[in-house]
């Protein structure tokens, strides 16, 4: 009888030594996520921006409507946000209005550079991209400079703005 009892103890033990360790160390639902990952399980109608490349960091916001400052409070992207961008996720529901535009200046200026993303698409390195020409031709790099977005309807994006 001791022998059952000693080969269930062991076992139990060895069950215990494979079983995965879990726990509860960081509040945050990504605590390191991909932006294939966020784009999967993130609230649907959102645009999700982070600080660093392919959706890694503290997400530095996420909007439903538009925003026409990410640097003032009132939208989903407050303060900080501003020109912090790295990389973006559009997990923009169904409708006539799904494509996120972003826009280098405040107050969904398109004549200093905009670009596109569709619905269910992410950017994992905004330093690839550029946003689209100025007034002079010059253009800036994207990473770091989104300073607004807006929903948009498809036929609002140049053939040239689209990125992801």
């Amino acid at each position: 009888m001791s022998k059952i009892r000693f080969s269930l103890a062991a076992v139990a033990l060895a069950g215990l030594a494979t079983a995965p360790m879990t726990g509860t160390a960081s509040a945050d639902p990504w605590p390191d996520p991909t932006c294939s990952e966020v784009q999967t399980s993130a609230g649907d109608g959102y645009v999700y921006a982070f600080p660093s490349q392919n959706c890694q960091g503290q997400r530095l916001g996420r909007a439903q409507g538009d925003d026409p400052d990410w640097g003032q409070p009132g939208g989903g992207f407050t303060d900080m946000d501003t020109a912090s961008a790295r990389s973006v996720v559009n997990n923009g529901q169904e409708d006539p209005y799904d494509i996120v535009a972003l826009y280098d200046y405040t107050a969904y200026s398109w004549e200093w550079g905009y670009r596109c993303l569709d619905r269910g698409d992410w950017v994992t390195d905004l330093t690839a991209h550029t946003f689209t020409a100025k007034p002079n031709g010059t253009r800036t790099k994207m990473a770091y400079a989104i300073s607004s977005h807006k929903w948009v309807q498809r036929s609002a994006c140049a053939a040239g703005s689209w990125i992801g």
